[in-house]
């Protein structure tokens, strides 16, 4: 053999090991991927800061709740056979305008998963199953 041969052979091998290296991180990558974040009760109690006010859906300053929703439906938090034009039941705001809990409907009556999002961060923190009775009143 060559010292061209070699070359050429340490070059394919070497691009091979690469390859290998960039798969199998890009693997564990997905993997690693996090789902929806399911919030305890003193973290979304944390969120109530303050009187809670309702706000209308039409308000343009409301968090981008969407990507979410479909990260919720993916891992079956969230039933898919909910409308989406059905799916938004109500939407409160703390009074110190740092987090909003956007509430979704579910199949159960007064059952609801609320999404807490950041305003600040302009990220949500997770969610949280909830019944309603007398949380917000």
């Amino acid at each position: 053999m060559t010292i061209h041969h070699l070359l050429r052979l340490s070059f394919i091998a070497l691009f091979v090991i690469t390859a290998l290296f960039c798969v199998y991180f890009i693997i564990k990558k997905q993997r690693n991927k996090k789902g929806p974040k399911l919030l305890t009760k003193e973290k979304y109690s944390a969120t109530m800061i303050g009187k809670m006010t309702e706000i209308t859906a039409s308000d343009k300053n409301i968090f981008n709740i969407w990507p979410y929703i479909s990260k919720l439906k993916a891992a079956k938090v969230l039933s898919s056979k909910i409308k989406e034009s059905q799916l938004v039941h109500k939407i409160y705001r703390n009074s110190t305008d740092d987090f909003e809990h956007i509430l979704l409907s579910t199949e159960k009556e007064n059952h609801f998963v609320v999404i807490v999002a950041n305003r600040n961060k302009k990220k949500t923190i997770g969610y949280f199953f909830y019944d309603l009775n007398g949380l917000y009143a």
